[in-house]
């Protein structure tokens, strides 16, 4: 949820991308943003909101008044309060951008677009699906930045090799295997687990999966897992018997 108030966000926003361009803001020219037609409550009167409390007063008195602009030798720059709070709402919108609960129907043609695009989202990270196959990592390979992918002991015997080495530097994907693995993940970097029920090679056909955002706490008790679990696993190599 975020903590600011759009009109509060507003002049916070402008205030803080004059301040980063080496320019801030004059009062003068504040108040000339802020006594946009929208925040006229009377004739003549200069940017005026609303407070907590019913009563109306300039936008720069309140803003400074909480703590979240200061005025410093005729200009006016974010506090760290204010800047605290501008980022938190920044964040707010950028989970909000972020893939919700997908439904991949079973029969669905556009299912495994739908999952490719919500793992190119994650940015760079860690596939799980221990019954991904060549085509599978191929299709990664190309349209995310997956840096690497668990498969299980199934099918380490797939010739990844040709995928593998068409890709070119600084772009690498490392495949390992494990038989500890039963679930599907997508774990980023940074940022919330995804976990969807079918296989990569599933998606779309004849079983119907849920691709699910994890929350923060649960997301760092996968992320943690996994990670334990690519360490211990054997790196896939490119011969004969696969792994």
């Amino acid at each position: 949820m975020a903590l600011l108030d759009n009109d509060t966000r507003s002049v916070l926003q402008v205030t803080d991308y004059a301040d980063r361009t080496g320019e801030p803001l004059t009062i003068e020219e504040f108040d000339g943003f802020a006594a946009q037609p929208k925040r006229i409550v009377t004739p003549g009167a200069i940017a005026a909101v609303t407070s907590m409390t019913g009563s109306t007063e300039q936008v720069l008195k309140y803003v400074v008044r909480t703590q979240l602009i200061r005025k410093q030798d005729g200009h006016v720059r974010l506090t760290r309060l204010g800047q605290i709070l501008l980022n938190q709402a920044r964040e707010v919108d950028e989970l909000a951008a972020q893939p919700q609960d997908i439904l991949l129907a079973a029969g669905d043609e556009w299912a495994s677009g739908d999952l490719l695009r919500a793992v190119r989202q994650s940015g760079p990270c860690m596939v799980v699906d221990p019954y991904c196959r060549e085509p599978e990592l191929n299709e990664l390979a190309r349209h995310t930045e997956t840096t690497r992918v668990l498969i299980g002991p199934q099918v380490a015997s797939e010739d990844f090799g040709l995928t593998l080495e068409a890709l070119r530097a600084p772009r690498q994907i490392e495949v390992r295997v494990s038989p500890d693995i039963h679930d599907r993940h997508v774990i980023p970097d940074a940022g919330p687990v995804l976990a969807f029920g079918a296989s990569l090679n599933r998606i779309g056909q004849d079983k119907a999966s849920i691709l699910v955002r994890l929350s923060d706490s649960m997301s760092g008790v996968v992320r943690r897992t996994y990670l334990g679990l690519w360490d211990s696993g054997t790196v896939w190599v490119h011969s004969a018997g696969g792994a």
